[in-house]
């Protein structure tokens, strides 16, 4: 994740609300996005172990609405008139988009989207399934290595020449 793809993001989106991209950069919290970023993956890696549900974070739309707020009511003001409701609910839907623009910036792997498929839902259970006989497989290798190490790599022929093979 990268802080200039939000920005890329809000240019386009400032242009389409008729908001200076300034009051939607100013929104932009790092330690927020490292929040974000620090839940993301660790939703991700235990939803993905079994133990528990993904949630995908979100980034605090009040962060977007102050600055936004703040824009308006300038504008207003040197216009000479009073916000609306109206205006201030539409506020609040641009923070909430800004807020999605956010999330799926710092959400690269979206699970939302595929964490319901079947076929996604077989591979992670099969990869599941297979992950403690690996790991018992990959024990024994290491404890065999270390085995033959130890002994100089003599180890095998000994043990062989006993079942009468040649050493």
């Amino acid at each position: 994740m990268e802080r200039g793809s939000i920005e890329t993001d809000f240019l386009a989106q400032s242009s389409y609300v008729g908001v200076p991209v300034e009051v939607f950069n100013a929104a932009i919290d790092d330690s927020e996005l490292h929040r974000m970023l620090r839940e993301h993956i660790a939703s991700v890696v235990n939803y993905l172990n079994g133990l528990s549900d993904y949630k995908s974070p979100v980034y605090p739309e009040a962060l977007l609405a102050v600055p936004l707020s703040n824009y308006l009511e300038q504008i207003r003001a040197e216009q000479g008139t009073i916000p609306t409701e109206e205006q201030y609910d539409q506020l609040d839907a641009v923070a909430k988009d800004s807020s999605e623009v956010i999330r799926s910036e710092v959400c690269l792997l979206d699970l939302d989207l595929i964490k319901d498929r079947p076929v996604f839902q077989q591979v992670l259970q099969n990869v599941r399934d297979a992950l403690v006989p690996s790991v018992l497989l990959l024990t024994f290798c290491t404890i065999g290595i270390f085995l033959l190490k130890k002994n100089g790599g003599s180890g095998w022929k000994h043990s062989l020449s006993d079942f009468g093979f040649p050493a």
